[in-house]
């Protein structure tokens, strides 16, 4: 992992591009500043999206919602300050306030970090909803995809924490087999999202995150749609939750839509000790910490942190 200041970020990035084969998640932490007190009534996600779609310098994140892929290898956080993440709208903030909010990209586009580092140091002005605002890097963050990690081993004394501080939507869609014939009945079917974090659903999800991040496969299979599903099935056969909190929450993301997601925790137990699997595993929830878990990433939705905690003899 990589934070460095303007000076080092080119050589960073030239370092990352040569010897990272997958590529590399960089992360970008904005710092938001009104010049006076405004009350923000809008779900958050979808003010900051629209903060930096009307901001010059930041330009380039429209390319990134241009991208025509299901599975978006980036995502974008809700604004956030000292408590937490700030979802619904009604939040009032002033000038003596800092709020700041996460874009994280997946990506070997040497442009498009050519973008962002040269506004690092930046400090760009918007106006919108009747208000001006400060908009800045505060701090960027480069980690190699290869070297991806939450320290899961095979020890058999760990078991991994999942925290979802976003509302989390996950497809039912997620674990239907790939045939063809089965394909146009669910294609056929609405969108609707189960409410509860099923280890299946997750994984499944997680490994076309993965493809669609680095181009390469996280399990073998004759498509990539078979990959994701061998991988979710693999998960919900070994990975079993042994203590969970989940609570439902629905946000009001305009006027005609409410969305309903899981908030919480759940703690997974791997049943098979396989080098093999608890590699995948580990790597497919690391860049879940980084990317999130889910639809509507890229709005705020399925912020996720992954990481291990050891057993109690």
């Amino acid at each position: 992992m990589y934070c460095f200041d303007k000076v080092y970020i080119c050589f960073v990035c030239f370092v990352c591009l040569v010897f990272c084969v997958s590529g590399f998640v960089f992360g970008v932490r904005f710092c938001v500043v009104p010049f006076d007190r405004v009350c923000i009534n809008i779900y958050t996600p979808r003010f900051v999206k629209a903060l930096l779609f009307l901001s010059r310098g930041f330009s380039w994140v429209r390319g990134l919602y241009e991208d025509r892929r299901s599975v978006k290898p980036f995502s974008l956080s809700p604004l956030y300050g000292g408590n937490g993440y700030v979802l619904d709208e009604g939040v009032c903030i002033d000038s003596s306030s800092r709020y700041f909010f996460d874009l994280s990209i997946a990506s070997r586009d040497t442009s498009l970090l050519d973008s962002i580092s040269s506004v690092y140091e930046d400090v760009v002005e918007v106006s919108s909803w009747g208000a001006r605002f400060r908009v800045s890097i505060d701090s960027i963050e480069i980690v190699s995809i290869d070297n991806l990690s939450i320290g899961f081993n095979d020890s058999g004394k760990q078991v991994v924490k999942l925290v979802f501080h976003t509302p989390t939507l996950l497809s039912s869609k997620l674990m239907a087999p790939p045939l063809d014939s089965f394909k146009k009945r669910i294609e056929s079917m609405p969108n609707l999202y189960i409410l509860y974090p099923s280890t299946g659903h997750i994984c499944s999800y997680l490994a076309r995150l993965w493809y669609s991040a680095t181009g390469r496969s996280i399990c073998s299979g004759p498509t990539e749609e078979w990959a994701a599903y061998f991988m979710g099935r693999l998960c919900e056969a070994t990975l079993v939750p042994i203590d969970y909190r989940i609570s439902l929450k629905t946000v009001r993301y305009d006027e005609n839509r409410r969305i309903r997601g899981f908030v919480g925790w759940t703690i997974l137990r791997l049943g098979i000790r396989s080098r093999k699997v608890i590699d995948r595993i580990d790597k497919i929830f690391a860049l879940a910490s980084k990317l999130g878990i889910g639809k509507s990433r890229t709005i705020g939705f399925g912020i996720t942190r992954a990481f291990v905690k050891e057993l109690r003899d």
